[in-house]
């Protein structure tokens, strides 16, 4: 595997690690409210990262934006609508997510410049939290990342299975076996994960979609089975355009 392509993975896994309830609470901001678009044109331009930050972070994506509590990404081509009660997270909470996951990133993957490299194609789509009844609130997470020059990875199956080799530097582990599960028309790769330091308190669900040389992935962050299905809600609103 290209050393780029390795620290690009482990950049995908941090992000999944990374917990995004932590760093909402560490923003000092109110959250959205359920089922609005807190990202307003206040925010900071979508891809701009801090003059003094010498260390690149994951791109917040220009190409997506809510209109309502519908995302659309027309670089992409795909569209999918946020349920009534989910929170989508405003553009300070992504960029404070976004710099912590990928500092993770850089000292896990041991190559600075090789994880750089992988940071800087990668894209933050959106953050989308579920307020629950339970100590743990269930997460979505949507991105995306430029494969055009990761030969080896062409399918959603490929791209699970290097997945899973660079979770071996993580506190995740992947399940063995990849589903393969069509939604509205788009066909995903499907894995789920759980986090050996949360004794499988917290488990994962990735979906991986390729689009014109893309891996678009969505990443379920849930504690129980109505959780999941509360996250498939979410996703099984996708439509590609």
């Amino acid at each position: 595997m290209q050393p780029g392509v390795k620290s690009l993975l482990l950049l995908l896994i941090c992000l999944g690690v990374f917990d995004a309830t932590s760093i909402r609470a560490q923003s000092g901001r109110a959250p959205a409210r359920p089922g609005t678009d807190a990202r307003s044109a206040n925010d900071a331009p979508p891809d701009a990262r801090p003059a003094n930050d010498a260390q690149p972070v994951v791109h917040l994506d220009a190409a997506g934006n809510f209109d309502g509590t519908v995302y659309k990404n027309s670089s992409l081509g795909f569209s999918v609508t946020v349920p009534k009660g989910w929170e989508v997270q405003d553009k300070e909470v992504e960029r404070a997510f976004a710099s912590g996951a990928a500092e993770q990133t850089r000292e896990i993957a041991g190559s600075e410049q090789s994880a750089n490299e992988s940071i800087d194609r990668t894209r933050l789509l959106f953050i989308a939290i579920k307020s629950s009844e339970t100590n743990f609130n269930p997460s979505v997470i949507a991105m995306s990342e430029d494969i055009s020059l990761a030969f080896d990875i062409r399918s959603s199956h490929q791209y699970i299975a290097r997945l899973r080799s660079a979770a071996a530097r993580t506190p995740l582990v992947f399940e063995p076996e990849t589903a393969d599960e069509t939604i509205n028309g788009v066909s995903f790769g499907v894995v789920g994960a759980a986090s050996v330091s949360q004794a499988g308190k917290v488990r994962q669900r990735y979906y991986v979609a390729i689009f014109k040389h893309q891996a678009l992935l969505f990443i379920l962050t849930f504690h129980d089975d109505a959780q999941l299905k509360t996250c498939r809600e979410l996703l099984a609103s996708i439509k590609s355009q």
